[in-house]
């Protein structure tokens, strides 16, 4: 019986010792690998650095050869584009139509569209409590329709930077 005893012993001691080494080589492993990954970020912030110095002197030298007088680009507007889209949005002011109905605004936007110069931009604005705008663009000009439970709306700025309001109210 004191054989099997000591077998067993052994047996349990050779087992723990077993276990022993396998939790000492996982730990092993689990160190090489954190510093691994250290030596990896080391050697990523060495390049970001080295990238970020070498952009920052690029750009100095940038800002040393830039200090050149800077040529502004001019954009050549027939006057008479300007005058058509003054006279349209005029004749828009004066015939001060009282839409109210959001779905017949893309109906009243390319009918206006149609007549303005051909660089005219536009778009049909949603917001919030029913209200909704039309506005249309030409460089330094603009048009706007707005509509809301106020009342109808209308802005224009001409080509001399001269702001032209005028309004219905529905409500006060």
């Amino acid at each position: 019986m004191l054989y099997f005893k000591r077998e067993y012993l052994l047996r349990e001691q050779s087992m723990a010792t077993f276990l022993l080494m396998i939790c000492i080589l996982i730990a092993l492993v689990a160190a090489s690998i954190i510093v691994i990954k250290i030596q990896k970020k080391q050697r990523f912030l060495k390049r970001q650095k080295k990238v970020v110095e070498s952009e920052a002197a690029s750009s100095q030298m940038a800002t040393h050869t830039n200090r050149a007088p800077q040529i502004e680009r001019v954009i050549e507007v027939d006057a008479y584009e300007q005058e058509l889209f003054d006279d349209v949005a005029t004749l828009f002011l004066d015939q001060a139509i009282l839409l109210t109905v959001e779905e017949d605004a893309t109906l009243m936007q390319s009918t206006l569209l149609v007549k303005m110069p051909a660089k005219t931009q536009t778009q049909i604005r949603k917001m919030d409590l029913n209200e909704w705008s039309i506005f249309w663009s030409f460089y330094d000009q603009s048009l706007e329709y707005y509509v809301s439970r106020y009342g109808m709306f209308y802005t224009h700025i001409d080509r001399s930077g001269r702001e032209h309001k005028k309004s219905h109210r529905t409500r006060d």
